[in-house]
């Protein structure tokens, strides 16, 4: 460029955003060290030539360059670079500025021409897409770099967080396998014969015991998928007698509520290949919760096909409280519990549907809600009948 416009000298200087300075980039006929230094500050005033520049995209042409009295406050730098005259244009994007594309000193003296400013902010324009692509890409490379960095800190911080739980898990098991141990004992009057106000207080130590230990076991669990630890072992479940022994297990917790569990089986249902106990544990969770927050009417236990997946449907249809429906979308967060008041009644920490959700996504199926605030609530398990992940 300088060739063809008898320039002595010219350059790219590109905006420094994080310094609010513009700065050498790129340049021919300056000595190399007197130019790296140099970094002229980002002023916002009308009145200055560089100003103008760079932000209302016009043309500066001195001859003189100090004939500007805009142009004193970079007097320094003219002087040390030793510059007489200048032909400057913007490097732009749309109305984006990036820098100053310059020539400088003309041979003889002579002044730039009509066709060396056409030539200059031809040259410009595709300076600036080239400068802006340039950036671009490296703008893309850091964030990557940063992006990668955020991932890596996040799985380290999940691994130790993981470990934490785990430790901390099996430290408060062993003391309360010991509180259950002796509670046990205590039943059967081993140490003694107990009076008829000892064995209530005796019957909430092992009830608050078996919950704390289910506690710990989910916690556990929860560690375990995030920790990418869970395995799943497949083989040929049949669902209706899964539900008939989890309902039988549960249904001692419903007698107390006068609440009757049925099972609707939908006929021809095929069996999955699945794993069962993680499948056991689903529908322990989700039956528990119907249990749980019903007080009157029914709790049903629905079993279909379900054809869009090649798969079957298990839906857990309550009677109970039901979901408002602003906290629908946080239902399955871990430790979400809907308010303080439902946790006073009914218990829990917010881990279950958590855990529901998450073992489902090992055994490639999906979860789906419907609810209506006092009403109750249908939980819906989507299971395909061939899950292809085994590890």
């Amino acid at each position: 460029m300088a060739r063809m416009t008898q320039a002595a000298r010219c350059g790219i200087a590109l905006i420094d955003s994080d310094r609010k300075a513009i700065r050498p980039h790129a340049f021919y006929g300056f000595d190399e060290e007197t130019m790296r230094p140099i970094e002229a500050p980002l002023v916002q005033d009308e009145g200055d030539p560089i100003y103008r520049l760079l932000y209302r995209g016009e043309t500066l042409h001195l001859q003189s360059i100090l004939s500007d009295s805009g142009m004193e406050r970079y007097r320094p730098f003219i002087e040390r670079l030793g510059i007489q005259s200048i032909l400057a244009v913007p490097l732009q994007i749309g109305s984006v500025p990036l820098g100053i594309f310059y020539l400088c000193d003309k041979e003889g003296q002579d002044p730039f021409t009509f066709e060396d400013i056409q030539l200059t902010q031809t040259i410009a324009n595709q300076l600036a897409l080239a400068i802006a692509n340039q950036q671009y890409a490296a703008n893309l490379e850091k964030v990557n770099r940063e992006l990668q960095q955020k991932k890596i800190e996040a799985e380290e911080a999940s691994r130790l967080k993981s470990h934490f739980l785990s430790n901390v898990s099996h430290e408060l098991r062993t003391p309360l396998n010991a509180i259950v141990g002796y509670s046990h004992l205590l039943r059967e009057e081993v140490y003694g014969a107990l009076n008829e106000a000892q064995r209530p207080a005796l019957e909430g130590i092992q009830r608050n015991a078996r919950d704390l230990s289910q506690l710990i076991s989910d916690v556990l669990d929860l560690a375990k998928i995030e920790a990418g630890k869970m395995s799943v072992d497949l083989s040929e479940v049949h669902l209706p007698a899964l539900v008939d022994e989890v309902a039988a297990g549960i249904r001692p917790l419903s007698e107390k509520k006068s609440l009757p569990i049925r099972c609707v089986v939908e006929p021809g249902l095929p069996r999955i290949n699945s794993d069962e106990s993680k499948i056991k544990q689903i529908i322990v969770n989700l039956l528990s919760n119907a249990v749980k927050f019903t007080s009157k009417g029914e709790i049903t236990v629905h079993l279909r096909t379900w054809p869009d997946r090649n798969g079957v449907e298990l839906a857990v249809q309550d009677t109970g409280i039901g979901i408002r429906p602003e906290d629908l979308p946080r239902i399955f967060d871990t430790f979400h519990q809907v308010d303080g008041a439902t946790t006073r009644e009914f218990g829990g920490v917010g881990l279950g549907l958590a855990i529901v959700k998450e073992l489902l996504h090992l055994l490639e199926g999906e979860i789906r809600v419907e609810s209506e605030h006092g009403k109750g609530s249908t939980f819906t398990v989507l299971l395909p009948v061939r899950n292809q992940r085994s590890h």
